[in-house]
């Protein structure tokens, strides 16, 4: 057997081809490279903001140089498929739809457009400074529409719908998007004291809530006193979650005032209020909601995380499905697979729901030495599990420190990207960090060390603020900017050291090539000696079946996959 097997083995030498390891990296924008819109123009670095929607179309902001660049008009917006960009807008030019208003020309600005969202056709949104003709006054304007009409739709110093002759003279938060370009936006109309919330699309806006007024599904007169800036949500089908605080009086006190609203905006329903029992968990009473925990999904789902008493915990996450209310966890719980070790600050830190409904949340674990005291889980109705711990080895070198405090993004694949993971044992300030889909964890960038992408850019990468973290980055389920989406794929944005400057990747993150036996990116000669070292070794690892004895039967499955390719 042994040489028919070599045999059959050294045929395949003649088919070696290269196969992509199973992250890929491609440059979508180097220095150098032309812009699009702009001839005689060229990419001069990445600022950071990108974002990516599940058909792969992309937004990005970036710098150009060229003939008359300066620090006053080198800011431009780019949106489209890779290789195929188009210029939406340039700082210093008209704003598209308002005549006499131009975008932010001034030095001062870290980005002309600081915040981009892209929905899932391909409809825009950005935060926009502008600036009115012979005016010295920097002025924000949420602005949204399909590529080729990206418009303002609320500005400041600009109408407030609904509000007659007041302008605008704050916009909170930046909106929700989803498709066919429907938006939540909060904003503060003058010489109104109110917050509003209006809602419609990129050519219309309609005030829907309001605060002073009555608040929905409440008894008259309990009216709204304040929106919290960080809470507002919307899924695709325009259902809304926010928290909202009322106004003292009326029954109304300190201990029940915040509640959380979920429905259309024309038919919010109470889910939550402080000072009545935990949905799904009464023997517990609600004391606070967690604005920056809350998320919802296109089937509908809501989850949220609140401080609560009794019931013998003190934290909980709550999920909603179907209009029913269940405890998803809570402080105290015990970990499986961690004999004495349970859960605590479970919604003190980042929580991301993906599309299925499955939630993954950081928390600490007690009970733990120092050393590994924290972990990152994946949880859904049916119980949870721990998918990444402190002190876990990373691929680079090093182990995983504390990830409380890490932003990261969970996709429909059950893959997290982490944004500047620290590393203990390492001079690293950090790493970016990825789950493929069979939830093995791979690297994609470390701060400090050589970066290559697939189509050969090569550079250091800087080890002081190495990438652009999206802090405000999560889920476009819930209708926020996202760089991660359901394929895999991560919209990212590095710098490097020295000349070579910084630019803009695509990664797509996938399970690595199984025939790559020996992982270095190329199925080859090697990749044959390696496996034949490992069969004849009587190493698991050739056990290419997976039905646990190394026969014929791994021989071809090895040939198969190594012809077939990556």
């Amino acid at each position: 057997m042994r040489s028919r097997f070599l045999a059959l083995l050294a045929s395949l030498a003649s088919t070696a081809h290269a196969s992509p390891p199973g992250v890929t990296a491609t440059t979508l924008l180097k220095p150098g490279d032309p812009i699009p819109g702009l001839p005689g123009f060229t990419f001069a670095g990445a600022d950071g903001s990108t974002a990516i929607n599940n058909a792969g179309t992309v937004i990005t902001s970036a710098i150009i140089t060229g003939p008359g660049i300066s620090g006053s008009n080198n800011h431009v917006l780019l949106a489209g498929q890779p290789g195929s960009l188009a210029l939406i807008a340039r700082e210093a030019d008209p704003v598209n739809t308002l005549p006499g208003y131009l975008h932010l020309a001034g030095s001062a600005n870290l980005s002309a457009f600081p915040w981009v969202a892209i929905a899932d056709d391909d409809t825009v949104a950005c935060t926009a400074a502008v600036r009115e003709v012979g005016q010295t006054a920097n002025l924000i304007a949420f602005m949204a529409g399909p590529i080729a009409d990206v418009r303002p739709v609320l500005y400041q110093n600009g109408p407030a719908p609904g509000f007659g002759t007041d302008t605008l003279i704050r916009l909170e938060q930046p909106p929700t998007l989803a498709t066919g370009g429907r938006l939540y936006i909060q904003g503060r109309p003058f010489p109104t004291s109110a917050n509003v919330v209006w809602t419609g699309d990129h050519t219309s806006q309609t005030a829907c809530l309001q605060t002073g007024l009555q608040a929905p599904g409440l008894p008259i007169p309990t009216t709204i006193s304040s929106f919290d800036d960080e809470s507002l949500r919307m899924n695709d089908a325009a259902r809304v979650t926010l928290r909202v605080t009322l106004a003292l009086g009326g029954g109304v006190t300190q201990a029940n005032r915040v509640v959380l609203y979920e429905g259309p905006h024309d038919q919010l329903g109470v889910i939550a209020r402080t000072g009545e029992p935990v949905p799904g968990y009464p023997a517990a009473t609600l004391t606070g909601i967690d604005a920056d925990t809350i998320r919802t999904n296109d089937a509908g789902a809501v989850v949220w995380g609140g401080t609560v008493t009794g019931g013998g915990t003190d934290e909980v996450l709550i999920a909603r499905g179907s209009g029913t209310d269940a405890l998803l966890v809570k402080d105290g719980d015990p970990i499986p697979g961690l004999p004495g070790l349970t859960l605590d600050q479970v919604s003190r830190h980042t929580v991301e729901m993906n599309a299925l409904g499955r939630v993954a949340f950081t928390a600490a674990i007690a009970g733990a030495p120092a050393d590994a005291d924290s972990g990152l889980f994946i949880a859904d109705p049916s119980g949870f599990q721990l998918a990444l711990r402190e002190g876990d080895p990373l691929p680079g070198g090093g182990t995983l420190a504390d990830v409380r405090g890490v932003n990261f993004d969970f996709n429909a694949r059950d893959q997290l990207v982490l944004y500047t993971a620290a590393v203990t044992g390492q001079t690293s300030s950090g790493v970016l960090l990825a789950t493929t889909p069979s939830g093995q964890l791979v690297e994609l960038a470390r701060s400090a060390t050589g970066f290559a992408s697939d189509d050969g850019f090569a550079g250091t990468v800087s080890a002081t603020h190495p990438w652009s973290v999206p802090f405000e980055a999560g889920s476009a389920q819930s209708g926020q900017r996202s760089v991660f989406n359901d394929e895999g794929q991560l919209i990212a944005s590095l710098a490097f050291t020295g000349s070579t400057g910084s630019g803009v990747f695509l990664f797509d993150i996938e399970d690595p090539c199984a025939p790559d036996v020996n992982n270095d990116g190329v199925l080859d000669n090697g990749d044959i000696g390696a496996f034949v070292a490992l069969f004849l070794a009587g190493d698991p690892a050739a056990d290419f079946t997976g039905d646990g004895i190394l026969d014929n039967g791994d021989i071809g499955a090895f040939v198969a996959a190594f012809l077939a390719g990556c």
